[in-house]
């Protein structure tokens, strides 16, 4: 929409009204403002929804509105984002009749990651053409199973985004003797196109007009916080600028298969069983052949591993070095470090099937290792580092060597580290996110390591992208800025290789495996459930997950089942996205870092 149409004037629009049916999600700085009767999505920063959200709900002058902000956004931005909001329908005039407007002008479509099954006509429920809808309800916070009628299993077939919800009605109404199809569906609609459910999105104009270029909304969804915005903007917060999981960690984790499970997914435990993409091995097993193709694992002395998980990994592990090199294998001590308690229980049950092998520490990654220098062979910290300390620091701190009076002590940190290893960070944003803790725990592993010593780190992230947040259930991690961490392991003194996990561990990228979001697993879980199926956080294959249904319930009968190639999503993850840094500690390399890391505590 042009700008001059938004300045008021004779025959203009001189009043707009904030939407009654909006929704706000928030993930860490950044919002997201649901409609909740056409499925729009869009992201905004905090001053764009303080902009909207100044629109009075009963209507209000938009030269009233434009006046507040004039000091604090240029005319053009405010006019921009007003065009923006009434294109989505955030702002509509005060007489628009909200509710009804769908029908006639909506077009449906099925959101992506959909779970729907096909009940067989021979078990009832509905006659022939019934069927079951897995949705996750964002307030009940809990997958629900709806039946659906034949009438209503009908209508979501045909929604392709080719017919408006009025012209479907026309369309089913005779064929199912509905006399108020339309009521009926319009009903039906707003159930499922509300944030609370993000079944169905409305384009506004057929899919075929879009070509290639389908509004993103439409295959979005929206798994983040739901905030309340009124409250909210009542006050000033302070600004996040320090994310520490340590007291998550130690406290919040109650149960160690529920956090993998449930919580949060890890390559290393959905590959936990013999697996087709990694030729019939577990993940453990081919990282462990990994270490031995390359010549990492020692003759002799003390393995670490930073960050356990529930036990497999070492298990695997450690259960191919006895195969295949008995007596290196007798030759190594094997220490699991671990801040959580709960999940050093479960990796102790799991780890006595090695006869007193390993030895389980509990310490803090992110601060100074309890461990002698040069006591280490080999280090290994595998789809951990995202969790440590990530510190957000500015341009201005970093080129004054001054964090601001009131930053907290990670940050005086953070410019410290950046200072020692001059830090390549002329390409940052004014603000952004630092892997203060994976790039201190570099240097203690250059201490702890001895002459000759390695490391292996794996985590999502890039060579060149700044940390980005990754919102789990009951935490946020960071990618890691791989770039960063070779640089600071060459400051340091270390040889540095770099790959990925999928040349790593030779994994075999045509084999296909279910692929979903974290609300759809849930989903399809308890549809599978309600079968007497158990679904794990497994990398299924197809042929894997037919054989896991048998006859309790027809794979084929479900609808918004993907496989895809292992490497674009296995489950919710892109394991493509995983990296791999091998570092090797020369033989002449001192023992002790040359400089203080300035800790400030355990």
């Amino acid at each position: 929409m042009a700008a001059r149409a938004l300045t008021p004037g004779a025959g203009r629009v001189k009043v707009l009204r904030r939407s009654a049916h909006l929704s706000v999600f928030r993930r860490a700085d950044d919002f997201y403002v649901y409609h909740d009767l056409w499925g729009y999505l869009l992201a905004m920063d905090r001053l764009a929804l303080e902009l909207l959200w100044s629109f009075d709900p009963r209507g209000e002058r938009i030269e009233t509105v434009l006046a507040r902000f004039r000091g604090r956004l240029r005319p053009e931005q405010l006019e921009g984002y007003v065009a923006t909001f009434r294109s989505h329908r955030c702002l509509v005039t005060v007489r628009r009749n909200e509710r009804e407007e769908p029908l006639r002008r909506g077009y449906p479509v099925l959101a992506p990651w959909t779970v729907l099954w096909r009940r067989p006509a021979e078990e009832g429920g509905g006659g022939a053409g019934a069927a079951v809808l897995a949705y996750y309800d964002r307030e009940l916070r809990r997958p629900v199973l709806q039946r659906l009628s034949p009438f209503e299993a009908a209508f979501l077939d045909a929604c392709e985004g080719e017919k408006t919800i009025a012209a479907l009605a026309e369309q089913l109404g005779p064929r199912f003797e509905i006399e108020d199809a339309e009521g009926r569906l319009a009903r039906f609609v707003r159930s499922l196109t509300h944030s609370r459910r993000q079944v169905l999105k409305l384009a506004d104009r057929p899919l075929y007009e879009y070509l290639a270029f389908r509004p993103p909304y439409l295959r979005s969804s929206m798994p983040f916080e739901r905030i309340d915005p009124d409250r909210l903007l009542a006050g000033e917060p302070p600004e996040r600028r320090v994310v520490d999981l340590a007291n998550w960690h130690r406290e919040e984790i109650a149960d160690a298969d529920r956090q993998f499970e449930v919580e949060e997914t890890t390559l290393s435990h959905m590959f936990r069983e013999p697996h087709p993409a990694l030729g019939g091995r577990s993940y453990g097993e081919a990282f462990a052949q990994a270490l031995l193709a390359r010549r990492l694992v020692p003759g002799r002395g003390e393995v670490l591993e930073i960050g356990g998980g529930v036990g497999f990994f070492a298990l695997r592990l450690l259960e191919t070095l006895r195969r295949h090199t008995p007596r290196r294998f007798a030759r190594l001590g094997y220490t699991v470090l671990d801040l959580s308690p709960v999940l050093q229980g479960s990796q102790q049950l799991l780890h006595a099937a090695l006869d007193g092998k390993v030895r389980h520490l509990r310490a803090n990654a992110s601060r100074t290792l309890p461990l002698r220098d040069g006591s280490i062979a080999l280090a290994i910290s595998n789809e951990v580092i995202a969790d440590l300390e990530t510190v957000r620091v500015t341009r201005t701190e970093i080129e004054s060597g001054r964090a601001a009076p009131d930053a907290p002590e990670p940050v005086r940190r953070a410019l410290a580290l950046i200072a020692r290893h001059r830090l390549p960070v002329e390409d940052a944003p004014e603000r952004f996110w630092l892997n203060l803790g994976a790039l201190s725990l570099l240097e203690e592993l250059w201490r702890v390591l001895e002459p000759g010593g390695s490391a292996v780190l794996t985590e999502f992230g890039d060579f060149e992208q700044y940390a980005i947040e990754s919102t789990h259930l009951g935490h946020s991690e960071f990618s890691i800025h791989f770039g960063h961490m070779m640089h600071v392991a060459r400051s340091l003194g270390f040889e540095v290789a770099r790959t990925d996990i999928m040349e790593f561990l030779q994994f075999d990228p045509s084999v296909r495996v279910l692929a979903t979001t974290r609300t759809h697993f849930v989903c399809l879980q308890a549809l599978l459930q309600r079968r007497g199926v158990n679904l794990q956080k497994l990398a299924y294959t197809r042929e894997a997950f037919e054989a896991l249904c048998g006859r309790r319930i027809r794979a084929e009968q479900i609808e918004g089942l993907r496989f895809t190639p292992v490497g674009e999503r296995a489950l919710g993850l892109r394991p493509a996205e995983f990296k791999v840094l091998v570092l090797r500690k020369p033989r002449g390399g001192a023992a002790t870092v040359p400089h203080s890391r300035g800790d400030g505590g355990q």
